[in-house]
């Protein structure tokens, strides 16, 4: 179950792992999400641009935090350094 915090925010862990050929699809116009899995199971779309930022010469790889609000906005996305 993904875990809450005090502010009626809830906590979400994913990983992703993609090279950079693939990344290169969130360049496109028509790619507006991609979609991840929680460690918890949950499915979770997030928009292109939420990911963009971490995306490095070689893809994007790694472990990430996700925090939404009770209206499921995020609030923030953290790569966790793991």
């Amino acid at each position: 179950m993904a875990k809450s915090s005090s502010k009626s925010h809830t906590i979400h862990y994913f990983s992703v792992g993609m090279n950079y050929a693939q990344c290169e699809e969130l360049y496109l116009q028509h790619v507006k999400f991609i979609v991840v899995t929680s460690t918890e199971g949950k499915r979770i779309q997030l928009s292109k641009t939420n990911m963009r930022k971490f995306i490095t010469p070689v893809g994007l790889h790694g472990k990430f935090k996700l925090i939404v609000d009770q209206n499921n906005k995020i609030v923030s996305i953290n790569y966790l350094n793991e």
